[in-house]
């Protein structure tokens, strides 16, 4: 009863927001509804379409019911890609929402695929082998597609580009990274305003070039990790995440 309630509640709050330029409501009420297979032919008709596939809400639609999908077992063997068919098609609506008209009010499920992703990424590099960062560069490039305002990730992906072999681009985009870096505390971009995830995204990524940089340049390596100490080394109400003390480990590791 109390997953109708919500899932009501989520379709009048979001369908005069997600159903503005074409009307996709057809599509919400059936994800609501969860009735994934359906969202899946009539979002694929629309993107099939001329006159709307253009559009960005049809390959919204197709994604998340993708990824519901994905989480239950009773789809797995008829549709054993809804995974990777949920971060294609997520890409995409990035790609055709240029103006970001429709991601404030599909932020909390690219929230939640960002977080499962970063997990799948997180075990992928904790194997510490470059069998295992070459999968974990796979996905976060997927993921780089549909988050590309994220600046740990933009850093993580290029951290595992060196540690995949692919060492000369890799160091070009780590300096890029880094760079860019210098943007958070400013006024384009505060730290408490950044998303939960995205939050955790650079505390792991200040990590991994951490610890990357370490096996050369210890002075360099107590630069990177110092950058996250503001945010990171104790509690910070700012911080969206549960407080963990890693980073200080790490910190302290690094400055002893």
């Amino acid at each position: 009863m109390k997953k109708i309630f919500f899932f009501t509640v989520m379709l009048l709050f979001l369908l005069p927001n997600l159903a503005s330029s074409q009307e996709y409501s057809d599509l919400l009420s059936l994800l609501v509804s969860e009735e994934y297979e359906k969202v899946l032919r009539k979002a694929n008709k629309y993107i099939q379409n001329d006159n709307t596939k253009k559009d960005p809400l049809p390959y919204l639609y197709f994604s998340e019911a993708s990824y519901r999908m994905s989480l239950d077992n009773k789809y797995s063997a008829m549709y054993p890609k809804a995974y990777k068919s949920a971060l294609s098609y997520a890409v995409k609506f990035r790609k055709k929402d240029k103006t970001n008209a429709y991601w404030e009010d599909a932020i909390d499920y690219f929230e939640e695929l960002r977080y499962l992703v970063a997990e799948e990424v997180e075990n992928y590099i904790s194997v510490d082998t470059e069998k295992g960062y070459k999968k974990g560069l796979s996905l976060i490039k997927k993921m780089s597609g549909f988050s590309p305002e994220d600046k740990g990730l933009t850093l993580t992906r290029a951290v595992l580009e060196v540690l995949s072999g692919n060492k000369s681009e890799g160091r070009k985009m780590i300096v890029s990274a880094w760079k860019s870096m210098a943007e958070i505390g400013t006024d384009n971009i505060q730290f408490e305003e950044m998303s939960e995830q995205t939050q955790y995204n650079l505390r792991f990524a200040l990590m991994q070039y951490a610890k990357y940089a370490k096996k050369t340049d210890i002075v360099k390596a107590q630069t990177i990790i110092a950058f996250g100490h503001p945010y990171f080394y104790s509690e910070n109400e700012d911080y969206q995440k549960d407080y963990s003390d890693e980073y200080k480990d790490l910190y302290d590791d690094l400055h002893n």
